[in-house]
């Protein structure tokens, strides 16, 4: 990697004489919720305030090989593949140009209702709203003559204050797992899709 792990930067605005600390860091070390994490921690100590609850950890509980699937390593895929920065933000770059942005606004009260209509009581609102996302897609975007529907999906799961043998609450790291769904039975069945969404996370 050319890029450091973690990166701190810290400004000094001459005319008022304030400081701005900026951080950055990689998802092979750590994740939004750490970063943000220790932004807070910092700003309190700065301000000779406690820090919060629950207190960073930065004690390492990894897996040998032998103990888990590698293919559920916390790793986004670009990072698996260990391509160059430049390499990935062309593509994004590329990507948008293909792609059009579609913003789609749900009340709670749609979210819920959304939950009821699936069928099953041990479902969450998040299972609902992807099964429905993918439904929209397989009904709308492939013709019938030619169907290539989404079959599964890949979804991101926060294992952080889980278990703390495996990710305390206050770990500093990449807490997430990367959770691929067994394939839809049917693709074009809501409570279908979202069983099966369910059914790869528990």
């Amino acid at each position: 990697m050319k890029e450091p792990p973690f990166r701190l930067k810290l400004t000094h605005i001459v005319a008022s004489g304030e400081l701005i600390l900026g951080a950055r860091g990689s998802h092979m070390v750590d994740d939004g919720a750490s970063l943000l994490k220790f932004l807070n921690t910092i700003s309190r100590i700065y301000q000779q305030m406690e820090p919060a609850e629950p207190l960073p950890i930065y004690e390492r509980r990894l897996w040998s090989s032998d103990e888990g699937d590698q293919s559920l390593l916390p790793m986004l895929k670009y990072l698996s593949d260990c391509r160059l920065t430049e390499e990935v933000l062309k593509q994004v770059m590329d990507d948008q140009k293909l792609c059009d942005q579609v913003n789609i606004h749900f009340s709670d009260k749609q979210l819920r209702k959304l939950r009821l209509l699936a069928g099953f009581n041990d479902i969450t609102i998040q299972d609902a709203l992807t099964a429905y996302i993918i439904l929209t897609l397989n009904i709308h975007c492939y013709s019938n003559e030619d169907p290539q529907y989404i079959l599964r999906t890949s979804t991101f799961v926060n294992i952080r204050g889980v278990s703390d043998s495996i990710a305390p609450a206050g770990l500093v790291a990449n807490g997430i797992f990367i959770m691929l769904s067994d394939d839809f039975v049917d693709s074009l069945s809501f409570s279908n899709i979202t069983k099966t969404i369910r059914q790869s996370i528990v």
